[in-house]
Order: structure tokens, then sequence, then C-alpha cells
């Protein structure tokens, strides 16, 4: 999904009626070893899709949190997304 702040995002998963699904993730999906959730800045009005997704999360478990894909314990900056270069 695409949220406009992170801030809303965390608040949303893990401060609303939300989080009592999430703790019960376990009950519908299959664990995944990868890291996950994984984020990421978008420009405004950009649908991502599950393939970009699948290597935000690949990119990740290889390269640990960066500009390029990150989570909740270690975020960056649009700035600091635009300085970087993936590898």
């Amino acid at each position: 999904s695409v949220w406009e702040s992170i801030e809303a995002l965390y608040q949303y998963a893990y401060k609303s009626h939300h989080v009592d699904y999430f703790s019960r993730r376990r009950e519908w999906f299959t664990r995944w070893e990868k890291p996950s959730p994984v984020l990421w800045w978008v420009p405004t009005g950009h649908q991502p899709t599950l393939p970009e997704a699948l290597n935000r999360i690949n990119y990740m478990h290889t390269h640990g949190p960066t500009p390029h894909a990150f989570n909740f314990k270690q975020r960056f900056s649009i700035d600091e997304m635009l300085a970087y270069t993936p590898t």
C-alpha cells in the first residue's frame, strides 16, 4: 500500500485495530525468511507493482536497510534516497 508518511503507516500498522490482525498473520501466511515489511519512497501518483516490491525486499535482504529499501527501525529520508545509488 502507499502512504503519505511513515508515521501514518506506523500508527495504522501498530497502534490501531489493524494490530489485532497483524499479530495473527501467521494464521494466514507462510513464514517468509526475508525481512518484511520493506519501505521505500515513491513519487506522488506512482502505484508500486508486486515485482517492484519483491525487488526491494530482495535488495534489503542482500544489503540491509538502505535509502533504496528500509524498515521502520532504520528509516531514510527522501533526500537520502535521491542521493543514493543502488548497487
